[in-house]
Parts: structure tokens; C-alpha cells; sequence
């Protein structure tokens, strides 16, 4: 048996999320692994100090729609203490896209090279509105800025928005 690290389980579950996004596989299964690697990733970034700790702390604010929504779906499909009976409003292959992206930026953001599997799904195109949050986000997450003074701009922008659909 061998031992395996958290950067290696985020690789292997984010990587199967991409195949399966890729694929067209069942999109509640792609959800499940893709935010699981976030949840790895996201943790392992807020665990020191890093210059997507603001981004995070803007899309995980659970005070904000754009928070609630982001998390609705792999809520749903981890928790059933709080409404046994309730239902998934809706989903689809689109809603996974985000999770995904940004995902795969905390994985370039620790420093990791983008495997062929994040490197296919990125080329996927941005399934949501544009000028929505949710956009904003993807394309924050395509672009991968550079310098500090790109990453302060997209702070502001991504921190304005005030759109309150996630598109």
C-alpha cells in the first residue's frame, strides 16, 4: 500500500473531474470529485499566507449569493442531516465549470504545471454569462496574472461586482 498526500489526492481527483467534464460524463460525479480537490486545494492556500487568499474569501463569502451558490451543489450531494427529503433544484454540466477552473488555478497557484487533463478542460469555453460573477471568475481563472498589479485589479473587480445572478 502506498501512502498518499493531499497534493497528490487533489492531482488524481481534479484530473478525473477534467476527463469526466471532458467526456460528458454524469455531471453530479464530475461536482463531487472537482470540489473535493477544491476543498483541498482552497485549504492548502488558506493554510499560508498567499495572494489568493482575497479571491478566496470573495467567492467563499457565506453571506453572498455568489458563495451560497458556489457551494449548493456539493452541499446537496454531501449533506443530508439538515433536509433528508430535499431536492436539487436543478444541474447541469455547466454548473461543475467553475468549481473546476478555479480549482485548477489554486493547483498552478501551489506551484504544480497543469496536466493534460486541466489542460483540455481549459479550453472548454466559459458556459456563463458574461459580466456575471461567475464569468468573472472563470476568466480570472483562464488568465492567470502575473504580477502583483494584476492580481490587485482582479481583487477589486472580482470584490465590485454587484451582479446578483452568477450568469
Amino acid at each position: 500500500m502506498t501512502a498518499i498526500g493531499k497534493i497528490d489526492a487533489a492531482r488524481r481527483q481534479l484530473d478525473g473531474a477534467c476527463r469526466g467534464r471532458i467526456n460528458n460524463e454524469d455531471s453530479l460525479n464530475v461536482h463531487t470529485l472537482g470540489y473535493a480537490a477544491f476543498g483541498i486545494l482552497s485549504d492548502l492556500v488558506r493554510a499560508r499566507p498567499h495572494r489568493m487568499n482575497d479571491v478566496l474569501a470573495i467567492l467563499l463569502d457565506q453571506t453572498s449569493k455568489m458563495g451560497r451558490q458556489f457551494r449548493e451543489v456539493p452541499n446537496f450531494l454531501k449533506h443530508a442531516d439538515r433536509d433528508p427529503e430535499g431536492l436539487l433544484a436543478a444541474h447541469s454540466p455547466d454548473t461543475v465549470h467553475l468549481t473546476l477552473a478555479l480549482a485548477i488555478r489554486l493547483w498552478v497557484e501551489l506551484g504544480n504545471h497543469e496536466t493534460e487533463a486541466m489542460q483540455k478542460f481549459m479550453q472548454l469555453p466559459d458556459p456563463y454569462t458574461p459580466g456575471y460573477r461567475a464569468s468573472a471568475f472563470v476568466q480570472f481563472s483562464n488568465e492567470r496574472p502575473v504580477t502583483e498589479q494584476d492580481e490587485d485589479a482582479w481583487r477589486r473587480r472580482l470584490g465590485g461586482l454587484t451582479a446578483t445572478s452568477t450568469g
